[in-house]
């Protein structure tokens, strides 16, 4: 997920660090972190990489906005991720200082200089070196996801994700909403809690990898719900996709794909609860399968597209109407009751509405038509 400046600031020992300028560059990306306590040579440019992140007490230059200048300038040219300026010399920056660092997007912090250098490294490169592990790892759990590798090394990667996992598997995958760090950490905690589970960052949030050696589906779905009733809590959470409950551990691609279809479509379609079982997804699970094909957008204008010109032929009600009666789980006295009209006058239009989509389709049920392209209508829009 690459390290920021923005995550240096989670960090313990930046907890009391003051913002001097560069806000707007937070989301710089930290490659490795560096001294600055001398003044600026062309040496500076040779070892200078990409993303350094310095320490600096300033000293060489708290007497002189020039020196100030050449050396930000340094970091700015070298394409720095951003700078922690000790308090022992300095305290604040000159106005065009901070000016040239906004426009710049150079993050400028303040410590107290009672914080160890040491420390600091210490903390920034452990986040840096547990960032590329869990790239590393992501890449493995893709390679299992994508059937890159043979069955073999897909189990060799789970034990060594965590040696512990049984035989049966039901994964979680939950999205975040917007800055959730400290969210993330907790959530990965509550798998990592338990000997049988893990939690791990994957792509844009948390893929939660749950065992039980128990074989009864009773067993099983109590763990579930655990875990549901545990993340249920955090409210910063955007979609929680489970996978099946009948995956054997072999079986763990099909697990992690369970889960992050059901999760995106949990984030993407409002008409879905946040929380959403694999299981209950029914045909969508299959009209997925078609995302991004002419066929299904065919299918959806074939059947909303008729309805949607016949209201504007006749300036009617007809889909509008015939989308409450579906919402409303094809009641009519409740669909009268939403639209505000009486009930004959729904029974017209879903008469008028049958009539249009039975001569589209060959279906015997025109619900279950309409049902089909509403799916594949919401598909087309959420997942372009």
């Amino acid at each position: 997920m690459a390290v920021t400046v923005r995550d240096i600031l989670n960090l313990p020992s930046f907890k009391n660090v003051s913002i001097l300028a560069g806000e707007d560059g937070l989301n710089n990306i930290v490659s490795q972190v560096s001294i600055a306590d001398s003044p600026i040579s062309n040496v500076d440019y040779l070892v200078a990489k990409e993303g350094d992140f310095y320490l600096s007490e300033f000293y060489f230059a708290k007497d002189s906005v020039e020196d100030m200048y050449s050396y930000l300038n340094t970091i700015i040219n070298t394409k720095g991720s951003g700078i922690c300026l000790l308090d022992e010399y300095i305290q604040e920056l000159p106005p065009e200082i901070i000016e040239h660092c906004n426009n710049k997007h150079l993050p400028v912090f303040l410590i107290s200089v009672d914080v160890p250098y040491g420390l600091m490294i210490k903390e920034i490169m452990e986040l840096i070196i547990a960032d590329g592990q869990n790239m590393l790892l992501e890449k493995e759990i893709t390679s299992i996801i994508e059937g890159t590798i043979d069955e073999k090394s897909k189990l060799q990667i789970l034990n060594h994700l965590n040696p512990h996992f049984q035989n049966n598997i039901i994964t979680f995958y939950i999205f975040f909403n917007g800055n959730a760090e400290s969210t993330i950490t907790e959530v990965c905690n509550i798998f990592n809690r338990n000997v049988l589970s893990s939690g791990i960052l994957y792509r844009k949030g948390v893929l939660g990898l749950i065992t039980c050696s128990e074989s009864a589906q009773e067993q099983i779905n109590a763990t579930t719900q655990y875990y549901i009733d545990k993340l249920s809590h955090f409210k910063n959470i955007a979609s929680i996709g489970i996978s099946d409950t009948d995956n054997k551990l072999k079986d763990a691609a099909k697990a992690i794909k369970q889960s992050l279809t059901a999760a995106e479509i949990g984030l993407r379609n409002s008409e879905n609860e946040s929380i959403v079982k694999y299981h209950d997804l029914g045909i969508i699970r299959l009209l997925m399968l078609l995302s991004g094909q002419l066929e299904l957008e065919e299918f959806s204008n074939n059947i909303i597209g008729a309805l949607m010109d016949y209201d504007k032929t006749t300036n009617s009600q007809i889909y509008n109407t015939m989308y409450t009666f579906h919402k409303n789980g094809y009641h009519y006295k409740n669909t009268a009751k939403a639209l505000f009209v009486h009930e004959n006058t729904v029974r017209y239009r879903i008469d008028k509405a049958k009539e249009i989509i039975c001569s589209k389709s060959a279906a015997d049920d025109f619900r279950e038509t309409f049902s089909i392209a509403i799916k594949c209508k919401n598909i087309i829009e959420n997942y372009k």
